[in-house]
């Protein structure tokens, strides 16, 4: 294969040329993506989720009545587990 022979003025050139094919190659695309919505309107959409709320049945503890208990029967318990921050030394 016969290697071509290049002045310094040419190669500068052609590197440039890549140079540049590189750089428009990876600007265009978010460039692009901007001037896409441009044109159209935005609007919020809605969900179409329902939002449940949670309540507790009347037979489940309250959180008052939750913290009694913990602290009554940890008592002499490792401070671990159910029991973290209830159990008394």
């Amino acid at each position: 294969m016969p290697q071509l022979a290049l002045s310094p003025v040419t190669s500068r050139t052609l590197f440039g040329a890549a140079l540049l094919v590189l750089a428009c190659a990876f600007v265009s695309p978010p460039v692009l993506a901007a001037k896409k919505g441009e044109g159209k309107s935005t609007f919020k959409r809605q969900s179409n989720r329902i939002k449940i709320q949670n309540t507790r049945s009347s037979s489940e503890e309250t959180s008052v009545e939750r913290d009694k208990r913990l602290s009554r029967e940890c008592r002499g318990r490792p401070n671990s587990g159910a029991c973290l921050g209830y159990a008394r030394p």
